[in-house]
């Protein structure tokens, strides 16, 4: 098989991520956040939760030390709206960003699972 013949997986994978990217839109509304989102229920060991809290406020100081953080811990704790936008803000922006890190690696057949279907055969 030559580099430019594709597998029937290869195919199928190509035509998922050019529908991906179509759901998508340009990469201007992506960055202006014009997308279709869908609300999606995770369950996430509440442990890595506490952790997004802590990060997501972080990340809002820049890499500062978070001051009074033992109050913001407490409000976490009782689950106030403001803290658990940041926690949700941050989960959101860690799963989006995996998700397009895969999109990419999809895309250029560079995938580990597309790697795995070469080993096991297709």
């Amino acid at each position: 098989m030559n580099e430019q013949e594709t597998t029937p997986f290869q195919t199928q994978v190509l035509s998922v991520c050019n529908r991906t990217h179509d759901l998508l839109g340009s990469p201007t509304h992506q960055l202006e956040g014009i997308v279709d989102t869908e609300k999606v229920v995770l369950d996430i060991p509440k442990a890595f939760t506490y952790l997004s809290g802590y990060l997501g406020m972080l990340s809002q100081k820049q890499g500062q030390p978070v001051s009074c953080w033992h109050h913001h811990e407490q409000s976490f704790a009782r689950k106030h709206k403001e803290q658990r936008a940041i926690m949700r803000h941050y989960l959101e922006h860690i799963l989006t960003s995996a998700l397009h890190e895969d999109l990419h690696l999809l895309s250029t057949l560079q995938h580990s699972f597309l790697e795995q279907s070469t080993l096991y055969g297709e």
